[in-house]
């Protein structure tokens, strides 16, 4: 099994993985199905491969994530970002008129743009070129994202506006 890292796209990777998560867990409460793409088919192709958890995220949102895709007990430190978000998918496709060849056949319209780097390539560079912004990241930026990343959102907006901001 190659592990590769994402070096830009890990919300959107994350966030697809919740959703495809509550699909799986939506088609296999129901007995739903797509075609052939049942409860079984999603959890195989996208949320494991050969029985490995396919996403890995860092720390308190792997634990997390795994607890939710493996139906087991959460970690004692939750990362409550990845609950809410699950749990909102949930909720989608719990509601009346949820239609899951709807959801599939949206899903279907997604794209992934991947580049595959080499030893000699600087992934730093790379994702600075693709950054949405359409400009460079600053030092600054850089060193805000490293010293922040491993807090949920609402601790990162706290220590953002009580510390970086008035440095900024």
């Amino acid at each position: 099994i190659a592990h590769l890292s994402v070096i830009d796209g890990q919300q959107r990777t994350a966030t697809l993985t919740l959703l495809l998560a509550a699909f799986e867990r939506h088609l296999r409460a129901t007995g739903a199905s797509v075609g052939a793409v049942d409860a079984d088919f999603v959890r195989d192709n996208f949320l494991f491969v050969d029985g490995d958890h396919k996403l890995v995220l860092s720390r308190t949102d792997r634990k997390t994530l795994f607890a939710l895709l493996d139906g087991t007990a959460m970690p004692e430190r939750v990362s409550e970002r990845v609950v809410e978000n699950f749990e909102f998918f949930c909720s989608k496709t719990e509601e009346d008129g949820f239609d899951p060849a709807a959801l599939w056949a949206g899903m279907q319209q997604l794209l992934l743009i991947a580049a595959n780097l080499t030893k000699d390539d600087n992934p730093q560079l790379i994702f600075e070129s693709l950054n949405s912004r359409g400009t460079p990241l600053t030092v600054g930026d850089l060193v805000r994202n490293y010293l922040l990343i491993a807090e949920d959102r609402k601790e990162q907006e706290r220590l953002y506006e009580e510390y970086w901001k008035p440095i900024e």
